[in-house]
């Protein structure tokens, strides 16, 4: 079976948000090796474009665990940079609206994790990309679709780019700087392609 250009596309747009999302994640072993691994099965694809494949060769290159504990800890537990929509959008609403969202495809958050994480958005939004790329026919499609096209406008839009600036001003080791600019990026891409 060949698969589509389109399904091809979902698989790597889910893959690269479960890379991000691990990257934002604490970066103890298991995210880190997780991280990696969906990496270096993305960097074996043919279907990579240069962008991608040069952000994903950038982000192998410099995950230095210990280092990047110490930079995780200066930036988001020290409360240098809040990793939650909420610290963005004031909107009493964030935290219902994001529920909502993952509850309608059957989701919901770990006990005592905040809905509003940038981790668990850029989860939802892989799963939102894989539920498309393996819909079965048309109708799921377009409602997988739309799903995503509005989580991107409602939620990560404008907290990607409020959160990214403010990671990019605190200096961060190359890595955060890398993968919040690849954020950024995806972020403006997929805004653009799904406007």
């Amino acid at each position: 079976m060949t698969l589509s250009k389109d399904k091809i596309d979902g698989f790597i747009r889910a893959d690269t948000y479960r890379v991000l999302s691990k990257g934002f994640s604490y970066p103890d072993e298991n995210n880190i090796s997780e991280m990696v691994s969906i990496v270096e099965e993305l960097k074996g694809s043919p279907h990579l474009d240069g962008i991608l494949s040069s952000y994903l060769e950038k982000i192998d290159s410099t995950i230095e665990i210990g280092e990047v504990q110490k930079e995780y800890s200066r930036l988001f537990l020290k409360g240098t940079i809040p990793i939650c929509e909420s610290s963005y959008n004031l909107s009493l609403d964030v935290i219902p609206n994001v529920s909502a969202f993952y509850r309608a495809f059957g989701l919901s958050p770990k006990s005592g994790e905040s809905p509003d994480s940038l981790p668990y958005e850029l989860e939802f939004a892989s799963i939102l990309s894989l539920k498309t790329a393996l819909a079965e026919n048309q109708d799921n499609e377009i409602i997988a679709k739309d799903a995503y096209r509005k989580f991107l406008k409602e939620h990560l839009a404008e907290f990607v780019k409020r959160f990214s600036d403010r990671v990019e001003k605190a200096g961060p080791h190359l890595f955060y700087k890398t993968i919040a600019e690849f954020l950024k990026d995806l972020i403006e891409k997929e805004i653009r392609e799904y406007s």
